[in-house]
């Protein structure tokens, strides 16, 4: 694969929707889970702010590598509709 062809699928608007859903949810839970103890009572500094933002980054770039690894889309026809009408 292409480096255009990889930013290509990377900024597709479906792929970037599902990723970005994917780093708040999962980059919310590594962040409540590792560091909620420190987000609640203490202090917010530098340091807190760079394993938040690792927290996130982290699902961001796996679920990117893991669209990159399943290779170019391919397209597939639609699929018939059954109805009272028409028979499978």
């Amino acid at each position: 694969m292409q480096i255009k062809q990889m930013i290509r699928t990377v900024m597709d608007p479906t792929h970037r929707k599902r990723i970005l859903l994917i780093t708040l949810v999962v980059g919310l839970w590594l962040s409540l889970f590792n560091e909620g103890g420190f987000m609640v009572h203490g202090p917010w500094n530098a340091w807190l702010g760079g394993k938040i933002f690792l927290n996130f980054l982290t699902p961001y770039v796996v679920a990117n590598l893991g669209l990159l690894a399943h290779g170019p889309a391919q397209a597939v026809p639609p699929r018939a509709t059954v109805g009272p009408d028409r028979k499978a």
